[in-house]
């Protein structure tokens, strides 16, 4: 969020996922609280708010816009090819679709996810087109194939440390 010159970057996870915002902040030596937010829902939500003009500026460079998953206009960041699979599984992360039954897809705007089906694709993969849904305006992009499944796995988890959501790792294991 960009208001009056106040740069914030917000992130918002379940709150079973929390152990992510902890190791963001760790990782981007924040030392940002984690606070409680929408604990009114089933699942309350736990968010942290970066408050610096200098992640927020390093990041919209990037081309990473905010309401990335909605905005028609986002496209993959600007980054060298080895740091893909990385933005990659962040993404999906964030706005990926896991099931056990082996289903995998992403949900996001046009622009950004035409540019990973490409690199997916080039990457031996099998996605076809997006499809388009006309209740929620947003674009889905579907895969589903056993060999798929495996050469995703293989390349967005190769160097995953500790960065990355285990209750969607363990779903395409």
């Amino acid at each position: 969020t960009n208001t009056n010159e106040r740069k914030v970057l917000s992130l918002s996870l379940t709150e079973d996922d929390e152990y992510i915002l902890k190791t963001f902040n760790k990782y981007g030596n924040f030392n940002e609280n984690i606070i409680t937010s929408h604990k009114e829902d089933t699942k309350p939500r736990k968010m942290i708010r970066i408050n610096s003009s200098k992640v927020y500026d390093d990041l919209y460079n990037l081309k990473i816009r905010p309401r990335k998953s909605t905005e028609n206009k986002t496209y993959m960041p600007e980054i060298n090819n080895e740091l893909i699979p990385h933005f990659i599984r962040g993404y999906f992360d964030g706005d990926g679709i896991a099931f056990s039954s082996g289903y995998i897809g992403f949900c996001g705007c046009d622009t950004l996810l035409i540019q990973i089906r490409n690199w997916l694709v080039s990457n031996g993969m099998s996605y076809k087109e997006l499809y388009y849904n006309k209740s929620n305006h947003i674009y889905y992009l579907q895969g589903s194939a056993k060999d798929d499944r495996k050469k995703f796995f293989n390349l967005i988890y190769k160097d995953k440390k500790d960065l990355y959501l285990t209750r969607k790792y363990n779903k395409i294991k």
